[in-house]
């Protein structure tokens, strides 16, 4: 099988589903990847190579920013019909609904192929405004927080686009556990096959042996809003203040860098930023930290599982993903966060299941098994369009 996929970043030093897709290429398919040459989140500085192969596995960077991978693809089409019809695919993946403009553009003037949209997150009926988070901003800042009519418009504007986009595609993978339980009704309501599969994971058997720094907590990912940023104005003064943690490493850039300045001015020396680091250096760190510390509303998938893989750990502030309280993780309110780390540094018990049970969970994200999952539905979908 012949893979175009068209995804916002890959690297095998920053990503995990980079590995994800080089298990699919190793299993006897050709997989061609359109990307960005920077990772919009864990290397945005740094530029990455134009062009690179890995067996089966071909990565063509081509586009230098979100807008122009989305919007301004038509300035290198001559690139990119060359580079497309010489490879012929099979099927078009594009991983997140801004890369389907893209995907059409492929599959209606050059190569008329099946398409699938991989998402974070489902149309979810009981509560919208996950799929189009900027939705939710936009009419937040036009209609106030808590506005009902703010709920109703952005409901309406998320559904017809959701049924938009299962007009286009032959198929539709959710990464989000939550949505499993919407799938029967989006299959039936929308006319669209839709499909779970597990966030992948790569763990580092030998990482997780590194001494661990007891006075240490660390957070991984990118400065963005969906990540909660702003809440670690609440928090970090806690952790440093009421617990044994003295210092805090935090790995990434973005948006709300300006969150982590302010704090590094109070506790100068007590809080460490790197904005962006190379994936095997990162799991060295989240190895060696005593807990990781999860702000995020939703998301940070990748943070959770790394850290559920090299045994440390999780104290998150909001339930979401496969977070459960006292069995993987400890979960509390951003006040009442140093009560939460303290239980921790208490009881060794405890920290030694949630170390044990993290780790089973992460081996359902393996990323040799999502793979073998991916290419059953991409081989399903074949044989539907044939």
């Amino acid at each position: 099988m012949k893979i175009l996929v068209i995804i916002p970043g890959l690297s095998k030093e920053y990503n995990d589903i980079y590995y994800m897709f080089k298990y699919i290429a190793d299993a006897g398919n050709e997989v061609l990847v359109l990307t960005r040459n920077r990772d919009p989140l864990k290397a945005s500085g740094r530029l990455l190579p134009s062009h690179e192969r890995d067996g089966s596995l071909e990565i063509y960077r081509l586009f230098n920013s979100a807008r122009e991978q989305t919007w301004g693809f038509w300035k290198k089409m001559q690139q990119i019909s060359r580079i497309v019809s010489k490879f012929g695919p099979d099927i078009i993946v594009a991983s997140h609904q801004y890369n389907l403009p893209l995907a059409i553009y492929i599959q209606r003037q050059l190569i008329n192929v099946p398409i699938i949209l991989l998402v974070e997150f489902a149309f979810n009926p009981r509560a919208p405004l996950w799929f189009l988070k900027e939705v939710k901003a936009i009419s937040r800042k036009l209609l106030g927080r808590d506005s009902k009519l703010l709920f109703n418009i952005g409901a309406k504007i998320e559904k017809d686009v959701w049924s938009i986009l299962t007009q286009v595609v032959s198929g539709i993978v959710t990464y989000n556990p939550l949505d499993r339980k919407f799938i029967s009704f989006l299959r039936e309501q929308y006319g669209v096959d839709v499909y779970y599969v597990p966030w992948p994971s790569v763990g580092y058997n030998e990482i997780s042996n590194i001494t661990k720094v007891k006075e240490r907590a660390i957070y991984v990912g990118a400065l963005a809003p969906h990540k909660n940023i702003p809440e670690f104005y609440i928090t970090i003064p806690r952790i440093l203040q009421e617990t044994p943690t003295e210092e805090v490493y935090i790995i990434g850039d973005g948006k709300y860098r300006q969150v982590i300045d302010d704090l590094r001015r109070q506790y100068p020396q007590n809080i460490r930023h790197i904005k962006t680091l190379l994936r095997n250096e990162v799991l060295k760190l989240i190895s060696s930290s005593y807990y990781s510390y999860v702000p995020s509303k939703r998301g940070s998938w990748g943070f959770i599982l790394d850290s559920w893989r090299v045994r440390t750990p999780i104290i998150s502030t909001h339930k979401h993903f496969e977070l459960k309280s006292m069995h993987n993780s400890l979960v509390c309110s951003p006040e009442r966060i140093s009560d939460c780390i303290n239980f921790l540094y208490e009881n060794k018990k405890i920290y030694k299941k949630l170390c044990h049970n993290g780790y089973k969970k992460a081996k359902e994200h393996d990323a040799l098994y999502v793979a073998g999952r991916m290419l059953l539905i991409f081989e399903n979908i074949l044989r539907g369009s044939s």
